[in-house]
């Protein structure tokens, strides 16, 4: 659940962290404490900023943690979140558990593995886990039965290869593909007025002929789709600057790499305009998105008409 900044809802963290560790702690403890949970809370409001950037969702609650009686510990584990899809059958209810690593696996003990099945059956709601795999910032989303265990009583685990194969983020919630073409590029077109002789070659008095897109054939486009500038901004560009006898062309185009998936962008944006780390959990607050799902996505779909975009691909989990 989402709290508000009120002294009673701060008062009452502290009562339970308090709680946790003892009223006579160590307060090194209670800053190690304080660090760990923000690590870990810092990647969980970040999914739960793309999901709902993502607009195919109904709610999402967190869940609390504590649960009683102490026994009950033994037999259950609590996902981190509980989402309402909104799905082509009707709204539809998941837990998710949120994991990040840089490892290329996940691996859980059958005890760790057994506490969410059993908390699913329990309560007849299918368990969901997204994994952020950390080297490319990318979120997979798969079943919780995508596990596998190799021998009786040894780990639960799971490749990246196959949570990607297995990935929902796009069938469940809208998630996509991105494909630039080759030549697509940001031009600044600038023309020569006046030259300056200067020591190490020579300097343009210029103005500002001009600011367009250049297609996959490379044809210019007017430079009006905000889309195509919002994957401008997060991806890595290459400046190459050209002349002719007229003209000084100042070029960005992305390189090395032209495919991106849309979680990226909300994230990406929000990291680029804030000056310190992103708080995600004052942005879910306040709906915070620099650009909006639904607008972005009609851009991209214009872009492919207009050429400069190549693909936009939905993707199916795959079963095989």
């Amino acid at each position: 659940m989402l709290l508000l900044r009120t002294p009673d809802n701060q008062a009452r963290i502290l009562q339970q962290l308090f709680n946790d560790l003892g009223w006579d702690a160590d307060p090194e403890l209670v800053r190690k404490r304080l660090l760990d949970l923000n690590n870990g809370l810092v990647q969980e409001d970040e999914l739960i900023y793309l999901l709902n950037w993502l607009k195919n969702v109904y709610l999402i609650h967190k869940l609390e943690q504590f649960h009683v009686p102490p026994s009950s510990k033994l037999d259950f584990s609590i996902p981190d979140i509980l989402i309402i899809a909104n799905t082509d059958v009707g709204k539809k209810p998941y837990y998710i558990e949120i994991k990040t690593s840089k490892d290329h696996a996940l691996s859980w003990t059958e005890k760790y593995y057994n506490g969410f099945k059993n908390y699913s059956e329990a309560t007849g709601i299918p368990v969901l886990v997204a994994w952020k795999w950390t080297k490319f910032e990318t979120w997979t989303i798969f079943k919780l039965e995508d596990f596998q265990q190799k021998t009786p009583g040894g780990n639960y685990k799971i490749d990246l290869n196959t949570a990607h194969k297995r990935n929902l983020i796009s069938e469940l919630f809208g998630d996509y593909f991105i494909v630039l073409p080759d030549n697509v590029a940001l031009i600044i077109k600038h023309q020569k007025i006046k030259m300056h002789p200067i020591p190490e070659g020579e300097q343009w008095e210029t103005v500002i002929e001009g600011i367009y897109w250049v297609d996959r054939d490379g044809n210019p486009v007017d430079f009006k789709n905000n889309g195509i500038m919002a994957l401008f901004f997060i991806l890595p560009l290459e400046e190459v600057v050209e002349q002719d006898e007229h003209f000084i062309y100042y070029k960005w185009r992305p390189l090395p790499n032209k495919t991106l998936w849309a979680q990226s962008v909300p994230v990406r944006l929000a990291e680029i305009f804030s000056d310190a780390p992103v708080n995600w959990l004052e942005k879910i607050r306040n709906q915070d998105f620099q650009v909006g799902y639904d607008g972005f996505l009609a851009d991209l779909t214009a872009a492919i008409q207009e050429g400069t975009l190549q693909n936009i691909f939905f993707f199916n989990p795959n079963y095989n």
